[in-house]
């Protein structure tokens, strides 16, 4: 179970202009790197393969950040919560094989404004002709 308990200075955001944060916290609705941002995440991650089902796992997050501000102000931001749901097939054989299936869920409180999210995403292999091995 991993637990990252990050902390964000209070001049400001973590600024990425350049491509991804340098954070472990951005999940699906909220990136939690607020100016003076105090966070914490816990999850577990599962495969189904005890229960016969060897295809299939989950993955189960839930990260609470609180104290942040506006940077150039110092006026307080809604503290923010989300919980995530990941649950993955990707058969290792028969007819799907090559193919993984995604569904996410994701539920998320900012002040007093409750969020939730679904995504799915199908991913497949596409052979081309001539590829050598």
């Amino acid at each position: 179970m991993p637990l990252a308990p990050p902390t964000t200075d209070d001049g400001a955001a973590i600024r990425s202009p350049f491509g991804q944060r340098p954070g472990y916290l951005s999940s699906m609705l909220f990136d939690f790197d607020r100016a003076g941002e105090d966070a914490w995440l816990a999850g577990v991650s599962y495969r189904l393969d005890a229960i016969n089902l060897p295809d299939w796992s989950l993955v189960l997050t839930h990260v609470e950040g609180n104290d942040s501000r506006v940077a150039l102000t110092g006026a307080s931001l809604n503290d923010q919560k989300e919980t995530d749901l990941t649950v993955d097939w990707k058969p290792k054989a028969g007819t799907f094989s090559g193919c993984w299936l995604r569904l996410r869920y994701a539920a998320g409180k900012e002040g007093d404004n409750d969020l939730s999210q679904w995504r799915i995403t199908f991913n497949y292999e596409v052979k081309r002709g001539g590829d050598r091995q």
